[in-house]
């Protein structure tokens, strides 16, 4: 990977050149980078990088009634040419959209890829509509958290999961949203390291491959505090062999917590 200077295209029938302010990277752009897409960007170097990207409008080839040199627009980099991470790049009228005033260069830059695989998926594919309710699993990602706005601007109630580890950002956004929240009480790589032979990636999905048995837990804090309530109640008031069955439960529902919660189990104060 190098910097170069490059002489920028004029832009065709239907394309504009844009001045770009903000580029934002994704999974996409490391793929491309290491080549995991060749089979669609062909192998010719050298090439450009970046696909998300907002600035400000150069010009305009024929056939372009949207916009107009100065406008502030967001979009994406043609898929096979990409290029946003240059100082202007070329793309097509119909991958770009008007920046909102109310909406920074650098926030814009971010709406691209996240923005439109929500918008696919709950507009386009489920067809969501005001009413319905929807269950965003990994709302804290760039792709959950435009889901999640996304859902609720077209009146859905929503709710949404993330690891222990993202719960504070996504507690912020669902409150500002008015959205319900729960963590999951584990992440992918405490669930590989117990064993778990999971493949993927944030923002794509997970595969978890058979063998293995997933505890289904889903805890907060206060469930995992009721829980160790109820196990010193059955220890103390019941008979020995019900009192080892709760602290082998207990061990097992240790295994699969985060290491942050796991001090909750052995809380005698309550």
């Amino acid at each position: 990977m190098r910097l170069a200077d490059f002489a920028l295209a004029i832009p065709g029938k239907g394309q504009v050149a844009v001045q770009v302010r903000f580029a934002a990277l994704n999974p996409i752009d490391w793929k491309l980078r290491n080549g995991q897409m060749k089979i669609v960007t062909g192998k010719r170097f050298p090439r450009a990088m970046g696909m998300d990207f907002s600035g400000t409008v150069i010009a305009v080839g024929p056939g372009v009634t949207r916009f107009q040199a100065g406008d502030a627009v967001f979009g994406l980099a043609p898929f096979k040419e990409t290029g946003a991470l240059g100082q202007a790049v070329v793309t097509s009228a119909t991958s770009l959209a008007s920046k909102p005033g109310n909406v920074s260069f650098e926030g814009a830059a971010c709406l691209g890829t996240a923005g439109v695989t929500a918008w696919n998926g709950l507009a386009d594919k489920a067809g969501l509509t005001a009413g319905m309710r929807v269950f965003v699993n990994g709302c804290a990602g760039a792709v959950g958290e435009a889901a999640v706005q996304i859902a609720q601007l077209l009146g859905a109630t929503v709710a949404g999961s993330c690891s222990a580890g993202d719960m504070e950002r996504a507690r912020c956004l669902h409150a500002s949203r008015g959205g319900a929240l729960r963590t999951i009480g584990r992440d992918i790589a405490t669930l590989q390291g117990i064993g778990a032979d999971i493949d993927g990636e944030p923002g794509v999905g997970y595969i978890l491959r058979p063998g293995f048995l997933l505890p289904p837990l889903s805890l907060t804090e206060e469930e995992v505090q009721a829980l160790v309530a109820g196990a010193q109640w059955v220890s103390r008031q019941t008979d020995p062999a019900l009192a080892r069955a709760m602290q082998h439960a207990l061990a097992k529902i240790a295994g699969v917590l985060p290491p942050a919660m796991r001090p909750a189990l052995d809380d005698s104060a309550l």
